[in-house]
């Protein structure tokens, strides 16, 4: 039930008059069978109101989830509004959206979206390159999964006429690029993107005890980035910068990555 995982009589409200009403309990309890703790489903409920508030808001029934979720995400990139009290999308209520879509899914009440074409139906030429390697060459599966995305840009980049390769490729300004290029993807695909601030909350939590409001028990976190959102985001980038410094992320067009696993794939690079 709702109530057992949520305490606030507004938000529960909020949600049983919304579109998420049919399913809120089952999802409620659904969060607490996967593992989440107490803390956390009350947060997730509070951040799935402020979606389906939203979702009233712009006249948009449960026929219409994904549409919901994806117009929601494309608010919650945008910059924050310079007003400290204004209330938006957020990043938070995009993740107990994705959440409860899944619930769904899983339950059997809406069905999955069907999985897109591969690239081997889409470039009958990898797929050619694929059957290759692995007879030819021995190369894993996981090795070609890599290979593969860099060649799709390729392909996206030159065209299907494979005379363009052998020009690009015959400058050594091209073949530097080139080399570059696949790093960067390599770094992308193979290393696991990071959350900075998702980190930073866990070790903010890590640190310092939960904080209680009246009965409520809410993480130091949470209050920091909600009483102080600036100080948050300050405290996570040089939190970012000092991993960076000791070795364990890179920084790459904007986003950071764990950098376990990516030797192997430049060394073998280097090997070709």
């Amino acid at each position: 039930m709702l109530e057992t995982h949520l305490k606030s009589p507004i938000t529960q409200q909020r949600l049983r008059s919304g579109p998420a009403a049919e399913h809120i309990d089952k999802f409620a309890d659904w969060l607490h069978l996967n593992g989440y703790t107490p803390i956390c489903i009350e947060y997730r409920l509070q951040a799935l109101a402020r979606w389906t508030d939203w979702m009233n808001t712009m006249g948009l029934s449960s026929q219409a989830w994904f549409r919901a979720l994806e117009d929601y995400k494309s608010l919650a990139l945008k910059p924050p509004k310079p007003l400290r009290c204004s209330v938006g999308a957020t990043k938070d209520s995009v993740t107990a959206a994705s959440l409860f879509i899944r619930f769904l899914q899983e339950s059997g009440y809406i069905p999955r979206k069907a999985p897109p074409p591969s690239n081997g139906d889409l470039w009958h030429i990898v797929g050619e390159f694929r059957k290759w390697m692995l007879e030819q060459r021995g190369v894993t599966e996981s090795t070609l999964d890599t290979y593969e995305k860099t060649l799709v840009k390729l392909l996206k980049a030159l065209g299907n006429d494979t005379r363009a390769y052998s020009t690009f490729c015959g400058s050594p300004q091209n073949c530097e690029f080139g080399y570059e290029w696949i790093m960067e993807h390599i770094v992308e695909t193979e290393g696991e993107r990071v959350d900075v601030e998702e980190l930073y909350r866990d070790l903010f939590d890590e640190c310092f005890p939960e904080i209680k409001f009246g009965e409520l028990m809410y993480s130091p976190a949470l209050v920091l980035e909600s009483v102080d959102p600036t100080a948050f985001r300050i405290g996570a980038c040089e939190y970012a910068d000092g991993m960076i410094e000791d070795g364990l992320l890179i920084d790459l067009n904007g986003a950071y990555y764990r950098l376990a696993g990516v030797t192997d794939f430049s060394e073998e690079l280097d090997q070709i």
